[in-house]
């Protein structure tokens, strides 16, 4: 990747798929999304300059903060947020960050905004209620 040395540390921590994205783009001429790990405008535009990919996927964010991407491209300095809340057990953690993003856009569906402040366990006990067989599996595409 060709960008300036203070940069590529941000760009690597923010955008933690993007060496795949730069071997994904070696195997031919593709448009490429990496969604993961962004959070500045800043390291967004970087990994863009830097050819590795076409576009960037905003998924968790967006759960909290839907006009997000409208405010980047008005050129705001706005900042995909991390709002999951932790509970301190690994397991429960790790299940909670899907749990939690997959509740958030349930709210805005039903005309509400976005619960920022729903706790960890609040979370987990709706999710064995709403779908109790599948709330608790680890999944990742």
């Amino acid at each position: 990747m060709m960008m300036g040395a203070g940069h590529a540390s941000t760009v690597r921590r923010e955008a933690y798929f993007l060496d795949y994205a730069a071997k994904a783009r070696q195997a031919g001429d593709v448009a490429l999304m990496v969604t993961g790990g962004f959070t500045t405008p800043e390291g967004m535009m970087e990994a863009l300059r830097s050819g590795a990919l076409d576009v960037i996927g905003l998924g968790r964010p967006l759960t909290v903060d839907p006009g997000l991407v409208g405010r980047l491209l008005e050129g705001d300095d706005a900042r995909a947020e991390r709002l999951c809340p932790r509970t301190g057990i690994r397991l429960a953690d790790s299940l909670l960050e899907v749990q939690w993003h997959t509740q958030q856009p349930r709210h805005v569906a039903a005309g509400k905004p976005a619960d920022r402040n729903r706790g960890a366990w609040r979370t987990l006990a709706q999710a064995g209620i709403s779908d109790p067989l599948n709330a608790f599996r680890r999944v990742r595409a």
